[in-house]
This record gives C-alpha cells, sequence and structure tokens, in this order.
C-alpha cells in the first residue's frame, strides 16, 4: 500500500485592532480569545491613545525658560486658553504662561524653603492654590484680576465672631477646665497639665463656645477672651436630686432645653452646664435625665461657669503644628499629616474651602475624623 502525504497549511488569524487598549503584558500576545488582544499594540512607545481610536505620536521637549535654582514646576488650570506653570523655589514662586513667559514673581511672604520644594503639597482649585508642609502655616494663593497674591491660611466667620477652623481634643480624656466667667477676659484652669507659652494666641472652645488665649501663666492658669458668651451653668432646685449623676445628659420635659450635670450638691440642688443655647429651665416643668426625673421649683445661674471636660482646641495651631498634606476633592479641602493628631483628616465643608464646622453632621457639612488606627 502507497503512502500517503498529508499537507498541513498555517492557520492565520487577521485583526485590525483598534488600538484603544493601548499597551499590553506580553502574556497576553498569544491569548486570541481575549478582546483586550484585539484592541491593543504589544509595545507603545512616544504615542498618546487618541479619543476616535489609533494613537498619534507624543510631543517632545520644549525648552520654555530658563530656571536658575533647584524648582518645582506645578500646572494650574486646564487647555492651552487658562493653563499656567507654577514654579516653585527657595523663597519664590513664579507664574508662567505655556509659552514660557513669566508673568509674575512672588517673593514676599513665601515661606518654603529649599528642603520644602519635594515635601510641600499643593492642591489646585479654581482661583485658588493651596500649600501645606509641617514646615509653615498652609498658605493659599488667589488669583484676582489677573494678580496673584499670598497669605496665609484663613478660615471663614461664624456667628459673634466665631472662626471655622478645625478643633481637636488634644487633652486627655477626664481632664477639665474651668473658665472664671462667662465673658470678656476669664482665668482659665485645667485639672492637669495642659498649657504652653505657644497657646498664645490659640482659640479653645468650650462646650463649643470659643475663647483666645491671651496669656498663659503655667501648665495650668491661662488667661483668655470669650468670643461672645459661654452658655450658663445653672442651678436647679428639684423636689429630689436622688438619681442624677454628674455627667449625665438631662433636659427640661416641656422646653427641652439640654444641658450636663456638673454636680449634685445635696438633695434638692443639680447643676447643670447649658450645651446648646442660653434658655432657662422653666419652674412648671420636670428635670429629665437617664435614671431621674424631677419637678423644678427654682433656677437660678450661677456666678462662674462649672467644670467641664466637654472641651477642645484649635487642630492646627503654633502649639500643635502644621498639616503636611492638602487635596481638593469634590469642592473640599483636605488637610492631613498633623504631626500631635495622628491619622486624624479634616475635609471643609462641600463648596467652602474655609469652612471646617462640622455642625449638624450633614453630608455638606465639615469632616474631622481619625481615620484607621
Amino acid at each position: 500500500m502507497g503512502a500517503v502525504a498529508w499537507r498541513c497549511m498555517a492557520r492565520s488569524f487577521p485583526f485590525l485592532t483598534s488600538l484603544s487598549a493601548g499597551e499590553i503584558a506580553p502574556e497576553f500576545a498569544m491569548r486570541t480569545d481575549l478582546q483586550v488582544r484585539n484592541e491593543a499594540l504589544l509595545k507603545g512607545r512616544n504615542i498618546l491613545l487618541k479619543a476616535g481610536g489609533g494613537v498619534g505620536r507624543r510631543w517632545g521637549t520644549r525648552d520654555l525658560a530658563a530656571l536658575t535654582a533647584r524648582t518645582r514646576l506645578e500646572t494650574y488650570g486646564v487647555g492651552v486658553d487658562d493653563a499656567k506653570i507654577m514654579a516653585f523655589s527657595a523663597g519664590r514662586v513664579e507664574v508662567f504662561d505655556l509659552a514660557g513667559t513669566s508673568e509674575q514673581a512672588i517673593t514676599t511672604g513665601v515661606p518654603w524653603g529649599l528642603g520644602d520644594l519635594q515635601t510641600m503639597q499643593v492642591a489646585v482649585e479654581d482661583g485658588r492654590v493651596v500649600v501645606a508642609s509641617n514646615s509653615f502655616a498652609p498658605r493659599l494663593l488667589t488669583l484676582s484680576g489677573g494678580t496673584w497674591t499670598i497669605e496665609e491660611l484663613s478660615y471663614a466667620a461664624g456667628l459673634n465672631g466665631a472662626m471655622l477652623q478645625p478643633y481637636w481634643r488634644y487633652a486627655p480624656l477626664g481632664v477639665s477646665l474651668t473658665p472664671s466667667g462667662y465673658s470678656g477676659s476669664v482665668s482659665l484652669l485645667t485639672s492637669a497639665a495642659f498649657f504652653t507659652a505657644d497657646h498664645v494666641d490659640v482659640r479653645i472652645r468650650y462646650t463649643g463656645i470659643e475663647i483666645e488665649i491671651t496669656a498663659v501663666a503655667d501648665s495650668t492658669n491661662a488667661t483668655g477672651t470669650v468670643i461672645g458668651s459661654l452658655y450658663p451653668t445653672l442651678t436647679v432646685t428639684v423636689a429630689s436630686s436622688s438619681g442624677f449623676l454628674v455627667g449625665q445628659e438631662v433636659q427640661g420635659e416641656d422646653t427641652q432645653v439640654l444641658g450636663v450635670v456638673a454636680g449634685v450638691p445635696n438633695g434638692t440642688t443639680v447643676t447643670v452646664q447649658l450645651v446648646d443655647g442660653y434658655g432657662y429651665f422653666d419652674t412648671t416643668e420636670k428635670l429629665i435625665g437617664p435614671t431621674a426625673a424631677s419637678a423644678i421649683s427654682a433656677v437660678t445661674l450661677s456666678g462662674s461657669p462649672a467644670a467641664t471636660t466637654d472641651w477642645d482646641e484649635a487642630l492646627i495651631s503654633t502649639a500643635r503644628g502644621w498639616p503636611g498634606a492638602c487635596a481638593i476633592h469634590r469642592n473640599r479641602l483636605i488637610l492631613g499629616d498633623f504631626p500631635s493628631a495622628q491619622n486624624v483628616m479634616a475635609a471643609s465643608a462641600t463648596g467652602d474651602i474655609t469652612d471646617f464646622s462640622t455642625r449638624s453632621g450633614l453630608e455638606t457639612d465639615a469632616i474631622i475624623e481619625r481615620v484607621g488606627r
């Protein structure tokens, strides 16, 4: 029987690729069953993907301007019409257009040095640029009328002179603060060491009301100016104080006035520190708490505010250091890398990078939280 000859012909697989997937790893080259194989190229150098498909040659480097010192470049704006190049160098920031022409140089009020250029962070918002570093207070570059200015980042103004800056509880839990009065210049006493010389001009909050420190005598004694007026501490006479405990939240049965029990001096008296307003309890209602309720017969203002553990201080200050990280996301300014508050993130209210008031915790309010461990 004669031999039978078999002829095998190579099969070909023609592909017409869109190149929309860009370059792929070599191990995908033989995977003809994958769609990405049909949309990619094995090697692509110096190319840009086009929105309509295919590729084009990537532009090369163009010499725009000579820089005489070590410089960090950041881009501001989008597109050829409003994009700028910001050149940060020691004690200087210079703004160039895309043709390399210098439009403005700022040297006054520029805090960063040579060693800060690679560690500081820059966040860009329309018309504003934030620069953050652990070496200096955050700076805000603002564009107005075609001219850039630089200043220390300030915060939006709240009611009655309040400052909508971020606050944080730095004092250990259990440490109390006692002001000597409700308004004006007051003495401040803490139950444990807290104050340093760097606290001068820093604001603290007593049950949410700000006090600006004007002098520090020692670690537990300071002087400050109340911004507005502190919430009242009330001496409430009740039928029986039995069952009311220090630290409990209480409220008026009818008025819904809120407070915290600051003391139980005797069998018919409860000292209440109000926490959310200036209205008094009514003598025709009951004082209601988690473990007691009693009819109120008299309410008087205590001569001085009670000691409270409900207090905090500015998150960012000379006493606590400066944030080393910043970003802008969904119209919020996000600050992080706080030297004295590890893993804390502060995000401004939506639409205002200077408003860090957490208010009632709505989605649009500021967020100040510890993240991670």
